[in-house]
Order: C-alpha cells, then sequence, then structure tokens
C-alpha cells in the first residue's frame, strides 16, 4: 500500500514515530534483518570514504522508477497514514504540517498525527548542480501525479547543499494534501470520541518558488542557515562550495532559474510548511461533522518543538516530578515512547545547522539546571557549511554533566551510517536503565493553554 512514499523522510518517519508510541513500542526506522544488520556493521569497519561511497551508493537504490509517477493516489497515501495507528478512541487527534515536535505532542496526548505532506523519491541520475534538468525532469514527474490527483500540491524540493548526497540519484518531489482526503475523514469519524477535539497544526513558515505549472511549484534548498534568496541569488560562500565540490563553472554560486520564464511566487515552504486549502479544508469538515477545531499558528517548526518541551514539562509538573534528563533529538531521529518511558523532556532540532543550534542554547533555559542532557544529530552524509561541528554541540550540551552523543559515531560524522543501527539499540538500552515512567497525559484544552503561554496562537472553532 502507497510504496512509493517514502518511508523515512521527516513526515512518515515522524507519524511512524508517534504510531510506535501510541502501540507501546520503541522506534526503529529502518528495522533491518540480521544479514543487513550484519553487512553494515561489517561496513562500519572500513575506511570512512569507502563507507561514504557505499552509504552514497545505497542511498541511489532507493528511487523510484518514473513509471511509478502514474500509480501516486493521494487516498492511497492518507489510507497508509491512518493504518499506522491503534484501531481505538482518541481524545484528541492531530493533523497538519509535520514535524518533530508534532509527534512529541502527540505522544503526551496520546493523539495520533495524520500529515498533510509525504515524499516520493525518483531515480534521476544527473549533475547535481543542473538546475535546468532536474526542474524539467521535475516538471514532467509532478505533472503525470497530478493528473490523476486533483487535490495534490506537487514540490520538487533541490537542495543542493543539504542534500547534496543524494542528489546525484533522485530526484524529490513532495506531495501536500489540499484537502481532507477520504481515509483521513474516516478515521476522525471512526476513532474520534463524542466528546474530543481536532488539532490543526498551522506552520507558515515560507520559501521563494519557481511556479512550474498549476499545482506545481520548485524549491531551491530548504530549512538550514542559508536564506531561500542566497540560493537563488548566490553568494562568495555558495560559490566556494560549489567549486569545492567539484563545479568547474560555479558563477555567482546561486541556483536560479535565468531564462524569466517561470513566476518567482513566496510559498509554503515544501517540508514544512503547511497547505492554505488543506487548512481551510480541515476547518469545513470540523463544522459539517461538528467537531470542536483547535487552530495551532506558528511561523517555524521549532515553535511546535518548544510547545513539545513545554507540554512535557507540565506533564511532570503533575507527576511531581523533576525530570532529569533532555533528548535532543534530530530530523527522522526520534522515538516518543522513550521520552515517555525515561521522563526525557523532548527538545527535537529539525536539522543541526546554526539556526537549530540557537534554538537549542534558547530552549535550555527552560530545562531543570541537573538535567542531563542526550542528544543526537542526523547523519546526512553531506559537509554543508551551515552545520555545526559536534564538538560545538557537546559544549552546548555540557551542563552539570556531559552529554552522552545516542546512535552516532562522532568519529565519521556527517558521514556514518552506522546510525542506522545504533540509534535505536542505544535508545532502547538507556530506557531500560533509567525506568521513569510519565504517569500524566494531558489534553487539547492543556495543548491551548501551553501554546498561549509560548506565543502560538490557539483558536477554537
Amino acid at each position: 500500500m502507497a510504496f512509493y512514499v517514502e518511508k523515512s523522510d521527516s513526515s512518515a518517519a515522524q507519524m511512524r514515530a508517534l504510531a510506535a508510541a501510541l502501540h507501546g513500542r520503541h522506534f526503529d526506522m529502518y528495522g533491518l534483518g540480521f544479514a543487513a544488520r550484519s553487512a553494515m556493521r561489517w561496513l562500519s569497519w572500513v575506511p570512512g570514504p569507502v563507507a561514504g561511497a557505499a552509504a552514497k551508493l545505497a542511498l541511489g537504490r532507493i528511487g523510484l522508477p518514473h513509471s511509478a509517477a502514474d500509480a501516486v493516489r493521494e487516498d492511497e497515501m492518507a489510507l497508509w497514514a491512518a493504518s499506522l495507528y491503534p484501531v481505538r478512541n482518541y481524545r484528541t487527534i492531530i493533523l497538519g504540517a509535520p514535524s518533530g515536535g508534532a509527534s512529541h505532542i502527540g505522544s503526551i496526548l496520546d493523539a495520533p498525527f495524520l500529515s498533510s505532506h509525504f515524499l516520493l523519491c525518483f531515480s534521476d541520475v544527473r549533475n547535481v548542480d543542473d538546475v535546468y534538468t532536474t526542474a524539467a525532469r521535475a516538471r514532467r514527474l509532478a505533472s503525470r501525479i497530478a493528473r490523476n490527483n486533483p487535490s495534490l500540491r506537487l514540490v520538487a524540493h533541490f537542495d543542493p547543499v543539504h542534500d547534496r548526497p543524494v542528489l546525484v540519484f533522485i530526484n524529490h518531489i513532495r506531495a501536500k494534501l489540499a484537502r481532507i482526503p477520504l481515509p483521513y475523514g474516516r478515521f476522525v469519524s471512526r476513532a474520534l470520541a463524542d466528546d474530543g477535539a481536532l488539532v490543526l497544526i498551522r506552520c507558515e513558515y515560507k520559501w521563494k518558488q519557481y511556479r512550474l505549472k498549476p499545482r506545481v511549484t520548485f524549491q531551491i534548498g530548504g530549512l538550514g542557515g542559508i536564506p531561500d534568496a542566497e540560493y537563488l541569488e548566490g553568494s562568495s560562500r555558495l560559490a566556494e562550495y560549489r567549486t569545492r565540490h567539484g563545479d568547474p563553472a560555479p558563477g555567482d554560486g546561486g541556483w536560479r532559474l535565468r531564462d524569466g520564464r517561470y513566476e518567482l511566487c513566496d510559498m509554503p515552504e515544501s517540508e514544512w510548511g503547511g497547505e492554505p486549502d488543506f487548512e481551510a479544508s480541515a476547518r469545513h469538515f470540523a463544522s459539517a461533522n461538528g467537531i470542536k477545531l483547535l487552530v495551532l499558528t506558528a511561523d517555524h517548526p521549532e515553535k511546535f518543538s518548544e510547545l513539545a518541551l513545554e507540554l512535557h514539562i507540565e506533564a511532570s509538573c503533575r507527576d511531581s516530578v523533576e525530570p532529569s534528563f533532555v533528548f535532543a533529538d534530530c530530523f527522522n531521529q526520534l522515538d516518543p515512547v522513550a521520552n515517555l518511558k525515561s521522563r526525557l523532556l523532548p527538545l527535537w532540532l529539525p536539522y543541526y545547522c546554526d539556526r537549530s543550534f540557537n534554538f537549542a542554547r534558547s530552549m535550555l533555559d527552560r530545562v531543570p539546571e541537573d538535567a542531563r542532557v542526550l542528544f543526537t544529530m542526523h547523519p546526512s552524509l553531506a559537509d554543508p557549511f551551515d552545520m555545526i561541528p559536534l564538538d560545538d554541540w557537546t559544549r552546548l550540551f555540557t551542563r552539570r554533566e556531559p552529554p552522552m552523543l545516542v546512535g552516532v559515531d562522532p568519529d565519521r560524522f556527517p558521514h556514518d551510517f552506522t546510525y542506522i543501527l545504533d540509534f535505536a539499540r542505544k535508545t532502547r538500552a538507556f530506557c531500560a536503565s533509567h525506568p521513569d515512567p510519565v504517569r500524566a497525559r494531558l489534553d487539547a484544552r492543556d495543548l491551548a493553554a501551553a501554546a498561549l503561554r509560548i506565543g502560538i496562537s490557539a483558536d477554537w472553532h
């Protein structure tokens, strides 16, 4: 079912992680068998450049054939997402723009999260810096998807800095729902308690995109320490970066489409920005079905991470227990049930860039002084210049005790792929040796109050 959805994408991984927590299980994103785990463990002992090349080759094998574009169906993707969760009644169901914060919010509310975003990775070998070929092929793929899905918005996501290793092989197309699909509506009708509430996460994070055709846009770059305008207009640091990575003609460093054929628009950011049409559909659905709807609005996915932290602090206050640990997880590396089993305050980071570093520093003032930090980073195999080195993260997270790095080899980062084996294993081991279950669970009213405390708009409909 929905074989074409990339299950390790940020949105899918965050739904899968939350679903595992609601089933009472730890989350192992890759779930490799014995043979694959053994081969990967063996590869971890070979020299770094060889292991990195092997990892990149493996990434190249995940791409879909272009014919898969004709098989994509929005209702099938939504049915896959809804099927992840236990079949029972819930007092709260969350939907909308994805983030790790949404997963941690869902776990403390005992609430499923239904994302409006799905990533499709198509096999496409080309020059990483050839923005014109990338756009042309993405336009053709997205057009084939749009033909069968009149309520999808398609974003070709081209980030030649943060996604550079996989762009040799992959053309990313993000499918974004513009309405509540039937499987979501059926799930809510069946699973939401009579006195329950829907929660809509509205993330107004914007990014400049080229409009390739109706319902199809092209985004260059993505969340990190490089603004959208710089990706387009270029800069000396981008030119130097492209030269360092073998581009013989970097020009001014930008990747803009220069022919003026396509309009440049401010749009919801591909990965994290919510779709206004989906949000309007959620309001209509709730009104038509007599369902209470709480709309949470913020301008960046970090705000929902802050909200998750606020809720987990509140839960520990209700338990009359001061948390001993903070877990700074990153991108698609998270395990919400671990936070519940060992009272780990969640501090989800979208990436390991300078902005996330500053966000983490600001959040540390909110947690108990004695709380020790566990942290992980997402080894993307890329080496972007906006990446903060692990040593700096370690210094930031050093409090009364040094932090614990979970599931990442510091000698190989960011070219480390053993995290695929080690993150879930080490997280489970920590929880087994540090049992401290969170007993309290919160509801939508608690969510609204916490949102208002930290400056997130919370409106009841």
